[in-house]
This record gives C-alpha cells, sequence and structure tokens, in this order.
C-alpha cells in the first residue's frame, strides 16, 4: 500500500519516490503508483491534487492530472508522449502545485468551522459537500429553514476563524467514543479502526481524512453567497473565501 505522506503533514510540497507500478491508459496517459506519495486523492469531496514527477535519471517531467485512491493504493495519471514512460523502480522527485493545495485546505477547515458553528447551533448534521477552488457547499440536514440564518452562520464562522484556533490531527481507536465528534449523518465505514481527528483546539473536533491549515486564521473571511432549500430537512449551503 502507498504511504500517505498527506495525512501527517498537509504543508509537505516536495518529496522522493520510487515507483512502483506503471499501466498504460491507452488514451496516452498512465496510472502510476509510488511507495511514497503527498498528492491528495480524489474523495470526501476534496478534489484531488495536481504538480509533476520528475524522473531522477534524466529530468524528465511528467504531469500529474489526476489522483485516485482505489483498493488502498493512491494512483497518480500523468501525462505522456510518445514513446515516454516511467518504469518501476524509476526514482522520482514530486512536486505539489502548492497554490491549488493550499487554496482546498483552506476551504477544507473553512468547511469544518461551518459545519462546527452548524451543529453547535442547531444541531445540523453534514450530509455531503463538495470543494472546489472557487467556491464550496455543504449540505446538512435541519428541519426547520430560514434563508436569514444562513448569513447568520457564516458571520459566526468568520468569527472563529478570526480568532486564531490550532489545527491538530491526530489519531484514536474506533472503539473510542469517537461517536460523539460525527458530523457526518452517515457515520464511519465499517472497515476504519484507527480513526484520523482534525481538531480546531477550543472550538470543534471531526474524523476527518482531509487536508488542513495548521491555524484558521489563514482560512480568512468566508463569503455567504447562497443557500438552497434541497427537501426534507435537507439544505445547501453555498460559500467562497475572500
Amino acid at each position: 500500500m502507498t504511504e500517505t505522506l498527506y495525512l501527517d503533514d498537509s504543508y509537505l510540497k516536495e518529496w522522493e519516490a520510487k515507483v512502483v507500478s506503471v499501466k498504460d491508459s491507452g488514451k496516452g496517459t498512465l496510472f502510476v503508483t509510488l511507495d511514497k506519495s503527498a498528492f491528495y486523492p480524489n474523495s470526501g469531496g476534496q478534489p484531488h491534487d495536481e504538480g509533476v514527477m520528475i524522473r531522477k535519471s534524466d529530468n524528465k517531467e511528467f504531469n500529474v492530472i489526476f489522483v485516485g485512491k482505489f483498493s488502498g493504493e493512491v494512483s497518480h495519471e500523468i501525462n505522456c508522449g510518445e514513446n515516454e514512460s516511467l518504469k518501476p523502480e524509476d526514482i522520482v522527485e514530486c512536486k505539489l502545485n502548492w497554490e491549488r493545495r493550499y487554496k482546498l485546505m483552506k476551504m477544507h477547515t473553512a468547511c469544518h468551522i461551518l459545519a462546527g458553528v452548524l451543529h453547535k447551533e442547531c444541531k445540523a448534521m453534514i450530509t455531503g459537500n463538495q470543494l472546489n477552488i472557487e467556491k464550496s457547499r455543504i449540505d446538512f440536514s435541519v428541519e426547520e429553514y430560514n434563508p436569514e440564518m444562513m448569513a447568520n452562520y457564516i458571520a459566526e464562522s468568520n468569527k472563529i476563524a478570526a480568532e486564531g484556533h490550532e489545527n491538530k490531527v491526530y489519531y484514536v481507536d474506533k472503539n473510542e467514543d469517537v461517536d460523539k465528534f460525527m458530523r457526518l449523518a452517515k457515520g464511519l465505514p465499517e472497515n476504519i479502526t484507527n480513526v484520523r481527528i482534525v481538531e480546531i483546539v477550543g472550538f470543534d473536533i471531526q474524523p476527518d481524512g482531509g487536508t488542513h491549515v495548521k491555524n484558521t486564521k489563514e482560512v480568512g473571511n468566508l463569503k455567504f453567497l447562497k443557500s438552497e432549500n434541497k427537501g426534507k430537512n435537507n439544505r445547501r449551503l453555498y460559500f467562497e473565501l475572500e
């Protein structure tokens, strides 16, 4: 299985890795697995990272255009020209598109702040979310839909962000009472035994597998865009960062 470096260090931008496997997609790209990777795979509402792999033997550069995770392996789709390829045992230097990653880190932490506010204010559980570079959305369950309150939740989130809470990442056994930290309506997958926790110190604790900033001040300001009533007890809120 791929050693997933992003779980313990969201700020790692460059690292060296060994190619484990290479598969031709048949459409001018390759699917490459590495022994270790800090490229975040598309999952949990957070889009995949992008960047480059540079073959150490000749400095040939390959663009990483998609990252997914399948059966515990992180698969990197890379562009390759005709007669250009990587092979197992190649050593590559990997570099993130840091501007993209950092924007998504800020968005993800912003979603946690907002989810914490929603849970504290109206006991809402998160039913879905989708992060993006420009704007993001969060879906949540609550019986009463009051559009005017949505902007208030954003305002409270900005207050929390500006307070400068530290973000801590650690692991707990699933047998511990992690349900009290859950903000997701669907709960945790059954196969998870060691639960990764993201704690906004002094405000919120949530199980999570994504990348985050170290301090809530890095998030900046959340701007309310719109809200929607998606049916019985399901609401959707859109925001961007300023």
